[in-house]
């Protein structure tokens, strides 16, 4: 439904592009692409409309097939980023024709005799965060089979048709269960944050980006357990500070995400489970840090259990004004771990990141673990929102707000250790 309001918005694909450095055969690797499409039934899957909503149809996995297409070295261009993201520029201004077409687009680009670039463009309604490592060791499983002259024997299991159709056999029972929290958590309303952006739809997308070093993450992680939380609650609380001190507020609405997959049998299977989740935080720019995490974290446990009924369902339910509400303004989420090492036969992967050229968003923080253990940080936001000198003054509030919380487990510790002597 989104793509049919909003056809070919940034927001709702992905764009996703890895080196690969080794002996490839792209013979083999087209191959074992079919092979993971044949495998996973959200990769070819359409959804027609058949009455009031949409339906998804699997496709017939012997006659299933995703193109593999082949392209040339743009001249003068040896960055692997800026080369990527050439490559696919033409993807952002072509829709997915979801009645149609699968939610797959492929293209592999020789560099040189042992160095690829492949690159994939997928819409989210079959793919999340998760898939994407799920997708890569299949990519390489099939490959390797291929390669030994057989083919990839898929184990039974779960479908993604599965999952939808347990979600909404489940869909009454949560409502009944976890209405009442929402309505009591989300009663009462929040003003909007941010300055109102000058325009409706997508506009052109900003991205600020800094590298978070292992050691604050490990202290960042460190210290939201020793409150009760993952990770993510030190940079909801980091986030929710830094839009304190910049904008004078002192109660925010922010979003993350669950993964969304309730079964451990689930976690191998390609699709979009992730569901959001509100978290209204209360005392953002004066609370002490360590107070200010206890909130979040409180907030944030609470949400994830009640975080079973789909988040498009609790906005039917409630309806909000869609008019810049608070619940849709700030998104924050600590990304999986790009896929990177082996892929197969000698040859080693690594993700480049293609970020969207634009975006319906008002403003994101996305955290993306690094093989060192740090994080690179990334706020976007639109064009025509905040301004240059907002956004940068923002996100160092954020840095300097993440940085206090990291602090706090050094002085915890040194607290217990006093109490100790």
């Amino acid at each position: 439904m989104a793509e049919q309001t909003m056809p070919g918005a940034a927001d709702n694909v992905v764009v996703l592009a890895y080196l690969l450095d080794g002996p490839l055969d792209a013979t083999l690797l087209d191959a074992a692409l079919q092979d993971v499409v044949r495998g996973h039934p959200a990769l070819r899957t359409v959804y027609r409309w058949t009455g009031r909503l949409p339906e998804q149809f699997a496709l017939d996995p012997a006659t299933a097939r995703v193109r593999l297409e082949r392209r040339t070295v743009p001249e003068d261009c040896s960055d692997p980023v800026e080369l990527a993201r050439l490559v696919t520029a033409d993807w952002w201004r072509r829709p997915f024709d979801l009645e149609r077409e699968v939610s797959l687009r492929a293209r592999l680009c020789r560099l040189a005799e042992d160095r690829h670039l492949l690159c994939l463009n997928i819409h989210h309604v079959a793919f999340d965060g998760w898939s994407e490592q799920r997708l890569v060791e299949t990519l390489g499983a099939a490959y390797r089979e291929r390669a030994a002259g057989r083919v990839l024997a898929w184990p039974s299991g779960p479908s993604y048709a599965d999952y939808s159709r347990w979600e909404r056999r489940g869909l009454k029972q949560w409502a009944e269960e976890e209405l009442p929290f929402w309505r009591q958590t989300l009663r009462r309303p929040t003003a909007p944050v941010l300055p109102a952006p000058g325009s409706t739809g997508e506009t052109a997308r900003r991205d600020l980006v800094a590298r978070v070093p292992a050691a604050e993450v490990a202290a960042l992680a460190g210290v939201a357990r020793r409150h009760g939380g993952p990770a993510v609650t030190a940079l909801l609380a980091a986030v929710g500070r830094g839009l304190g001190r910049t904008f004078d507020v002192a109660d925010v609405c922010l979003g993350t995400v669950t993964a969304g997959r309730p079964h451990p049998d689930l976690d191998d299977v390609v699709g979009y489970f992730v569901n959001p989740l509100v978290v209204p935080v209360a005392g953002v720019r004066d609370e002490p840090a360590g107070a200010l995490l206890d909130r979040v974290v409180e907030q944030t446990a609470a949400a994830m259990r009640h975080g079973r009924l789909p988040f498009d369902e609790l906005v039917r339910v409630l309806a909000p004004p869609r008019d810049r509400h608070p619940w849709f303004q700030v998104w924050v989420v600590v990304q999986h771990a790009p896929p990177s090492g082996a892929f197969a036969g000698g040859i080693a992967l690594r993700a480049v990141r293609v970020p969207a050229p634009t975006t319906a968003l008002e403003l994101m923080f996305e955290a993306f673990p690094q093989p060192d253990g740090g994080w690179e940080l990334v706020m976007l936001r639109r064009s025509d929102g905040i301004d240059d000198e907002t956004a940068g003054g923002l996100f160092g509030a954020v840095r300097i707000a993440m940085a206090e919380l990291a602090g706090e487990l050094a002085a915890e510790a040194r607290a217990n250790q006093d109490r100790e002597c």
